[in-house]
């Protein structure tokens, strides 16, 4: 049986948002609001004290930068 704390369970939809983020950002009329958004959800992390590992840190930052090119 797979036992998931809500910390846990918390940190993972938000890393699904961020996985989803570059549709999101090809998609949407405003992208100064979507990045606004992805800022939001990653102050809300830092607020519930969500500790990701780094290279899930590293990957976001790609993603945030790779939304930002395209």
């Amino acid at each position: 049986m797979l036992f998931f704390c809500g910390r846990c369970l918390l940190w993972h939809c938000y890393s699904l948002w961020f996985i989803h983020l570059p549709s999101y950002m090809k998609t949407v009329h405003s992208k100064t609001k979507a990045l606004r958004a992805a800022y939001d959800v990653l102050l809300r992390m830092q607020a519930a004290k969500l500790q990701p590992p780094d290279e899930v840190l590293k990957h976001h930052q790609v993603l945030l930068t790779y939304c930002v090119c395209s």
